[in-house]
């Protein structure tokens, strides 16, 4: 057997491509939304070995997420050094199931993100790094450990290059990577369909094709086809449709399976949860119709020592704590407050929530929620106050295990204190903390005193 130049799909051509482009834009983070088989990672390990060679002292990671995948990468990165000519080998001095050098200086740590309760492989921690690969990372267990390599990358390196790239599988990590680099200014994200995938076809003379492919595209098909060349400006062939109607039909059946490894688009892929009873497509034209709904509002609190000292300024999403959907109205509606502090209904719950709903006499609908890991109960407290008072008339349900108790009694002591707050200076209403609070005097009426 003589090996030969490999012929790249036009899915690893796509990918190539948009690398190359973020690099020439100054960008070096990249999250690649892929399907099934498209050969990302056979691509991403010449990538890898590139890199390793062409910058000398460079220190990489690839991270897993299991020790088999971590085997099959190192095995195939060994094997494309190995077939290089002698004049183009650098020499690996070192190469077992931790990592890999080469006498260049230039070293490929090989690390598991595993299961958060079994984490093998540590999760990605270690020394500084400006090359890392991640692949799976829909798979991966442990945030800690990965959100602490993601802090131990170079930010000012000019030859750092750190890739992602992963299928779906619901709501999890990978899908936060997905959201946090399409609002990010120094990420790229880029989605490379199995419509690009040269084998993802089934030809005319096939028996397939005879099955699958005669048909007119149905409703739903259409749809995501017009997505396609809206999105992609691809046109998908009935050779292709063919193919998707016969893997649909024999090789998957599920329905959720089928978007998150086959997905026609990006907005295909992250499925929500009740499709087991909602059908995918109803599901995304709720999740469009939600994309577009106004852009809530979002805010962080700056607590001084007492109440009165607080403020709360406007934020970016991803620094808020306060998010606000509906600016209080009280022309019609009640507003009811949940609060829920942290540890109330397990060792396990470590965040202050509070969520405030606006009810109706057939429904309610979210229109404020306050959550965070890192605040003391007094602070909650006055949050909540503050929620309380912007959403007047509010009816307040507290969760009194955990920390409920102590809420309790620093609200107690903010309503004997309420009459003796002075006034502020005038600030925007939903940003008043102090001017929302006011001493409230209640008296049944059906007491005689």
């Amino acid at each position: 057997m003589r090996l030969t130049p490999a012929n790249k799909w036009s899915t690893q051509l796509e990918f190539i491509k948009q690398i190359v482009t973020g690099l020439e834009d100054d960008v070096h983070f990249f999250v690649v939304l892929k399907g099934r088989q498209e050969g990302i990672t056979t691509e991403c390990a010449a990538l890898d070995l590139f890199w390793m060679y062409q910058y000398p002292g460079t220190q990489g990671t690839f991270v897993a997420h299991e020790e088999s995948a971590r085997d099959l990468f190192r095995s195939m990165l060994t094997m494309y050094h190995d077939g290089l000519p002698k004049s183009h080998r650098i020499k690996i001095i070192a190469n077992n199931r931790h990592f890999i050098s080469w006498q260049n200086r230039s070293r490929m740590a090989m690390l598991i993100n595993g299961s958060a309760k079994k984490n093998e492989g540590g999760g990605g921690r270690g020394i500084g790094r400006s090359f890392v690969h991640g692949t799976e990372c829909s798979s991966y267990g442990d945030q800690k450990s990965f959100d602490s390599m993601v802090a131990s990358l170079a930010q000012k390196n000019p030859r750092r290059l750190y890739v992602f790239e992963s299928t779906a599988r619901g709501f999890e990590l990978f899908h936060e990577m997905w959201q946090d680099a399409g609002n990010a200014v120094a990420q790229k994200r880029f989605f490379v369909g199995w419509w690009l995938q040269d084998l993802y076809r089934c030809e005319r003379d096939s028996k397939e094709f005879a099955v699958y492919g005669r048909e007119d595209p149905t409703h739903l098909e259409a749809e995501w086809m017009h997505d396609i060349k809206k999105l992609y400006d691809y046109e998908v062939q009935p050779e292709q449709l063919a193919w998707w109607r016969w893997m649909s039909a024999e090789e998957i059946t599920d329905e959720k399976t089928m978007m998150e490894e086959y997905p026609p688009t990006e907005n295909h892929a992250f499925i929500m949860s009740g499709s087991n009873f909602f059908s995918t497509a109803k599901l995304k034209e709720i999740g469009d119709a939600i994309k577009r709904e106004p852009m809530p509002d979002f805010y962080r609190f700056n607590f001084g020592a007492e109440f009165f000292e607080t403020t709360m300024d406007q934020t970016t999403e991803k620094m808020a704590e306060l998010t606000i959907f509906e600016e209080p109205d009280l022309t019609y509606g009640a507003y009811a407050l949940g609060a829920d502090p942290a540890f109330g209904s397990s060792d396990w719950a470590d965040r202050f929530c509070g969520q405030v709903y606006r009810c109706y006499q057939d429904r309610f609908e979210q229109v404020a929620e306050y959550c965070v890991d890192d605040i003391t109960t007094d602070k909650f407290a006055w949050v909540l106050c503050y929620m309380a008072g912007l959403y007047r008339n509010c009816i307040m349900n507290i969760e009194f295990q955990g920390g409920g108790e102590a809420v309790m009694a620093e609200m107690q002591r903010l309503r004997r204190k309420a009459s003796s707050i002075p006034p502020g200076p005038e600030r925007a209403a939903l940003t008043d903390v102090r001017g929302q609070i006011r001493y409230h005097l209640f008296r049944r009426l059906d007491s005689v005193s």
